[in-house]
């Protein structure tokens, strides 16, 4: 009887050894399949300008339209638009959500205040009623108030 139990004993662990080595040799296999399929087979490269938004392809390179800083340039026409006064207050504003356009407006802020201009403290934001491209200037007719409102750059 004892030979018996341990022949049975030595057939029992053979088969367990069988089994564990099927069933570890088929999560390798499913997971190998998987990571296969999941994988892109190709690659895409995207190039995507001034665009917010998901990934839709396997490598994604966001390039942005170069930001706006102020130069010459742009103070000389800067220069053209300011009051006939420097008691005249100017507020500056920017699209709101245009990290661009916020950085850009307290450049311009930055600038007229050097220059002895009386500004606003205050750097406001206002909302998309109407597209703003680039600077626009406006005599708000109140009190000797103007505003430069900053929007999106131009294309």
């Amino acid at each position: 009887m004892k030979a018996f139990i341990n022949k049975t004993h030595h057939f029992l662990t053979k088969n367990k050894v069988v089994v564990v080595l099927i069933i570890v040799l088929s999560v390798v296999g499913t997971a190998y399949t998987f990571l296969q399929k999941s994988s892109p087979s190709e690659t895409y490269n995207v190039t995507s300008k001034n665009q917010e938004g998901g990934i839709t392809a396997g490598k994604i390179v966001v390039e942005g339209a170069t930001p706006r800083h102020l130069n010459t340039e742009h103070i000389a026409e800067l220069n053209k638009y300011l009051p006939p006064s420097r008691e005249m207050e100017i507020q500056i504003w920017y699209l709101m959500g245009n990290a661009e356009a916020q950085q850009y407006a307290s450049e311009i802020k930055s600038y007229l205040e050097s220059q002895g201009w009386k500004v606003d403290p205050f750097l406001g934001s206002f909302n998309l009623f109407e597209p703003v491209v680039g600077v626009h200037v406006k005599n708000l007719g109140k009190e000797g108030k103007w505003r430069f409102e900053v929007g999106s750059m131009p294309q």
